[in-house]
């Protein structure tokens, strides 16, 4: 399963795609969804399914265990916090 990776640079994070065509799902876009599975993992431990619907009626599921996500999250607190 992917790692999550966590800036803090606001949208300076997103100079590395200035060469690709970018999909911004913002102000009217479906609700991302995330997703519970609770044996996704091989190991049979919990994982997360993030869900996003395109514009062009593509679905993107990303999933990645659930310590990983509570990690990111706890992450994304601590920045706030600064």
């Amino acid at each position: 399963m992917p790692d999550i990776i966590v800036h803090g640079m606001g949208n300076g994070a997103f100079a590395n795609y200035q060469d690709r065509e970018l999909i911004h799902l913002g102000d009217g876009a479906p609700p991302i969804r995330i997703v519970l599975l609770k044996h996704g993992m091989k190991s049979g431990k919990p994982s997360v399914g993030i869900v996003l619907e395109l514009p062009l009626g593509e679905v993107v599921i990303a999933e990645t265990s659930l310590q990983v996500f509570l990690a990111a999250a706890d992450a994304l607190r601590a920045l706030v916090r600064c």
